[in-house]
């Protein structure tokens, strides 16, 4: 969980580069499950596994470390074509929910 005695312009920016990195991390992990890359998705999600518990998404953080497991194990990536959506949807709302914050 992010430290309440930090500097809220560090914390807003902080945001702000998560927002971004997970919009990015959106895209790509769509593309390495229209590829059957595991090993790209095996490195998107251990980076949204970091990112995401230092801003305490425990779900995100759940499901990355899942994912991470599950893909250094080089299980059938049609298993991950279940969970896959599930943690871009999670990372959509966190985008969402940030945004709103940070026009608050």
């Amino acid at each position: 969980m992010i430290n309440s005695g930090m500097d809220s312009a560090f914390i807003k920016k902080l945001l702000v580069l998560y927002a971004e990195d997970a919009d990015l991390d959106i895209t790509v992990l769509k593309k390495a499950v229209k590829n059957s890359d595991s090993e790209l998705l095996n490195k998107t999600v251990h980076k949204l596994k970091s990112s995401s518990e230092l801003l305490g998404l425990k779900e995100v953080v759940k499901l990355s470390v899942f994912l991470e497991k599950e893909t250094e194990n080089k299980k059938d990536i049609i298993l991950f074509e279940k969970y896959v959506p599930e943690l871009i949807d999670l990372l959509e709302d966190a985008i969402k929910e940030i945004s709103e914050f940070l026009k608050a």
